[in-house]
């Protein structure tokens, strides 16, 4: 009998399994001692003991109980299961195996020991025995929501992405309320670059688990994908107020902070990060990366080395590292670093990035063949594993139909100067990226009557609020035309602060396609152009790792960069014949001999006077904080001459694409290649 009860002890333990199973363990544990003190052999009381110990996070305790009733009676297959459960949290995977293995032999039908010992399998590396065991837990039990989870988690960690979202489906059919699914299945989404299907993954498991902190998060991350920073902070503000310590949360807050150019905001969240995550190597990382951005590179060179003593050999600190290494010059120690990372530790990005990156390097020490080899392997990988939802062929038609109506007739439509005087008129900065649209951005932000907004959406929400663009830009009416300025002035007021009594220059290079339509809006707006080299354009953008869009993606190869090239300037030299445009040319090899002189024409083009600050346009891009565009550390080096005429180093790699390319150089100014 147990003591203080007119319980027999099988029905004490029956009596505290009752209370395990509803959850409470006190109770359970209470009544297992008394059973263990009227009778200390009790193998189940010890069994059942060492599993409430499991529960409330003292395995090791569970280890030695569990064993004791195993010694005792060891042909109860539940007990080596949860032995190797106790073993598997502590990090004794070869002996949770074994747990699991004499769970097996001693009843070949338990199904939940097959799909544990899977789980093990999947820690120690072995893919093939987990997949195998979670098959067989499922043949067993072809109705268990949590080994098909479970099952999926193994797989996605594995990379197979597609039979993971297979068994996170199959999970979710059998328990559709099962919100850590959701979460996960959209993060096979997210792998697979599906950003649609993970945001509505993310935002059912918050319906079903509103408190669901990682879901938010995850939510904050797709939203960021999709470029709806707003929301992506909301979300994680969100999921850090319902886990105050989720140092993942803040960090991905940092990153969408710089990606919001605020920087002491991501600056403070990336350090909140990482106190909460010390030995974390990441928060340090992406705080590094941030510094190196905005060219505080000390602090980031400081924040890489905190990295990697966290994390020997982390592939992002090195890449940082090695970053900062050729900003400073020191481009053989850049490369040895990059050189040293071993190719088995590189992720696709970070594969990639390093390419990109050697390929800078070697292009500075004259080594034009290794320096080549490396950017046709980066642009090859990254388009491979980056443009599964980007379509360049979509922007080379949009080019297309937009040349097709730029007409005499367009010409004529446009010639309407009724603008009304609520507007202010904008300068549009525009040219094929890589033009030095970057530096004269600099040049042009330094005087204190211009304001340069940076690389931001606010002509294309105008596109996209046409229907039938470009066709119906003839025939927009007066009403269309103050919708669309409101619009576009509503966009500009979300990305900057406007200070009085200065001219708006709105910098985006790709806006050349749209001159018809910036006509057409802003009939008295100047437009400035960037041009420089054909060839040294289309190298430049060959060589740069830019985040793939539907433009972006056509730089992969010179052969696509100079096909989109064609199509661009082809437009430009049509509009420009057309169209009423007020047209600066800005020559960048000009530009780079002669900062004053092209300085002098291009102000006096915008009629706003000379200011000695242009000259100083390297310390205002310094104190400028974060550059939205690829050229951001350059143009916060004194001017130099070392990409003027660069291509000539790479003339046999370009020569498939320089008869294309030549008469645009002659359109331009520039000499025949022959006469070079």
């Amino acid at each position: 009998m147990v003591s203080n009860t007119n319980l027999s002890i099988s029905q004490a333990i029956a009596l505290g399994k009752q209370h395990h199973s509803a959850g409470d363990l006190q109770k359970a544990h209470d009544i297992y001692r008394q059973v263990l003190q009227a009778d200390p052999k009790q193998a189940e009381a010890l069994h059942y003991l060492g599993l409430v110990a499991y529960q409330v996070g003292k395995p090791e305790d569970a280890v030695g109980l569990i064993t004791k009733a195993l010694a005792l009676d060891e042909n109860v297959a539940e007990a080596h299961n949860h032995l190797g459960l106790c073993l598997h949290s502590v990090g004794r995977l070869d002996q949770a195996v074994a747990s699991f293995r004499k769970a097996i032999e001693v009843d070949p039908e338990f199904a939940e020991a097959f799909s544990n010992l899977a789980s093990v399998f999947n820690d120690q590396g072995d893919v093939d025995e987990a997949v195998a065991n979670y098959r067989r837990a499922l043949q067993l039990n072809p109705k268990s929501a949590l080994t098909y989870y479970n099952f999926a988690a193994a797989l996605n960690d594995a990379g197979r992405f597609e039979e993971a979202g297979e068994n996170y489906r199959i999970a979710l059919t059998i328990n559709p309320s099962f919100a850590e699914a959701h979460n996960n299945l959209g993060g096979v989404y997210m792998n697979l670059r599906h950003v649609d299907e993970a945001e509505a993954c993310y935002r059912k498991a918050i319906e079903i688990q509103p408190e669901f902190s990682e879901a938010h998060n995850n939510l904050g991350n797709a939203c960021r994908e999709k470029g709806w920073l707003d929301e992506a902070v909301e979300n994680y503000q969100k999921s850090i107020l319902l886990d105050p310590e989720f140092s993942e949360a803040y960090r991905n807050l940092g990153s969408v902070y710089k990606d919001q150019s605020k920087i002491s905001n991501a600056v403070d969240a990336y350090n909140t990060a990482i106190k909460l995550n010390p030995e974390g190597a990441e928060a340090c990382t992406n705080l590094g990366e941030l510094y190196e951005l905005v060219s505080q590179l000390d602090e980031a060179e400081a924040c890489f080395e905190n990295a990697l003593a966290i994390s020997p050999g982390y592939p992002n600190a090195t890449i940082g590292l090695s970053v900062i290494k050729r900003r400073r010059g020191e481009t053989q120690q850049a490369i040895d670093l990059l050189e040293g990372i071993p190719e088995e530790d590189l992720s696709v990005t970070n594969g990639y990035r390093v390419r990109f990156e050697l390929g800078k390097l070697y292009d500075l020490l004259g080594k034009t063949d290794e320096a080549f080899n490396h950017l046709v392997q980066g642009n090859r990988l990254q388009f491979d594993s980056r443009a599964t939802n980007v379509r360049p062929e979509e922007y080379v038609e949009l080019i297309d139909s937009i040349a097709k109506t730029t007409t005499t007739a367009l010409a004529v439509a446009i010639q309407s100067k009724d603008v009304s005087k609520e507007f202010e008129t904008p300068v549009f900065l525009v040219g094929f990226p890589r033009s030095g649209t970057t530096l004269l951005d600099q040049i042009l932000d330094s005087h204190p009557r211009l304001q340069v907004m940076e690389e931001r959406p606010a002509l294309d929400s105008a596109v996209a609020e046409i229907g039938g663009y470009p066709d119906a830009i003839a025939n927009l009416s007066d009403d269309d035309l103050y919708s669309l300025r409101s619009q576009y002035f509503e966009v500009v007021d979300q990305y900057m602060d406007r200070k009085a009594d200065t001219i708006l220059v709105d910098k985006l290079p790709l806006n050349i396609i749209h001159t018809a339509l910036i006509a057409k809006l802003f009939p008295d707006a100047r437009i400035i152009l960037a041009m420089r080299h054909p060839c040294d354009v289309v190298l430049s953008n060959f060589m740069q790792m830019f985040q793939l869009n539907n433009a972006m993606g056509n730089f992969y190869s010179v052969g696509q960069a100079s096909k989109l090239y064609d199509r661009v300037m082809g437009l430009w030299l049509r509009s420009a014949e057309l169209l009423p445009l007020n047209v600066h040319l800005s020559r960048y090899e000009d530009l780079v001999l002669d900062v004053e002189g092209s300085a002098h024409s291009l102000l006096e083009f915008l009629d706003v006077g000379w200011d000695d600050a242009v000259l100083d346009h390297t310390a205002h891009a310094r104190q400028r904080g974060k550059i939205n565009t690829p050229s951001y550390s350059q143009v916060t080096e004194p001017i130099y001459q070392r990409a003027r005429f660069r291509w000539l180093r790479y003339e046999s790699q370009l020569s498939a694409v320089l008869d294309v390319l030549e008469p645009y150089a002659i359109a331009f100014g520039y000499p025949k290649f022959s006469e070079i």
